[in-house]
């Protein structure tokens, strides 16, 4: 199980739909964003795991506390922010693009672009992980056939500088705690 002061690990794959000016959806096709040495070299990056986009508590509590508090995350030198599930990233493009409606929150000076990441702007990537297998890896799942979800990410919070782990808790009961916005930027 992953632990504060523990290496990142890498050679996993997240997939997200890039943002574009283009008004066509039909053309857009999964990104594949690696999780590697490079991608995490010089860079503070914030992962916040939910079991399930468009779930009350996630649309509803989690995420939209993370989407109000970027400039906060801005104000602590952080470079990206990633919402992870395991729900592909046709669900996750959708879901962010339903929490922007329903929070008003203004996303277009965070789009991540992977071209300028690390550049003094905070950046927000809403990802999809793979079959699990990063949340697996690390130890951070749920299973939740009984409600006829099958394996998933679980809800949890990490914070990786330089490529190790410098916070790293998951939630052990229902609700946002220490996976919440608030006690991630206490922790920064």
């Amino acid at each position: 199980m992953l632990q504060l002061g523990d290496r990142l690990p890498v050679g996993f794959d997240f997939r997200y739909i890039a943002s574009s000016n283009s008004e066509d959806p039909s053309c857009k096709f999964p990104v594949v964003l690696k999780i590697d040495d490079k991608l995490l070299a010089g860079k503070t990056i914030v992962m916040v795991a939910v079991p399930a986009a468009f779930s009350p508590t996630c649309s509803d509590l989690h995420i939209p506390e993370f989407l109000s508090d970027l400039p906060r995350f801005q104000k602590k030198g952080i470079d990206l922010v990633v919402v992870l599930s395991n729900n592909d990233a046709f669900v996750m493009d959708h879901w962010k693009k339903s929490l922007i409606s329903t929070t008003n929150v203004d996303l277009a000076n965070y789009n991540f672009d992977k071209q300028t990441l690390g550049k003094g702007r905070t950046q927000v990537l809403f990802a999809s992980d793979s079959n699990t297998e990063f949340s697996t890896a690390i130890g951070f799942t749920q299973d939740s056939t009984k409600m006829g979800m099958g394996l998933r990410t679980s809800r949890y919070a990490i914070v990786v500088k330089n490529g190790v782990v410098a916070y790293c808790k998951r939630e052990t009961k229902p609700g946002v705690t220490v996976s919440g916005s608030t006690t991630v930027l206490s922790k920064l």
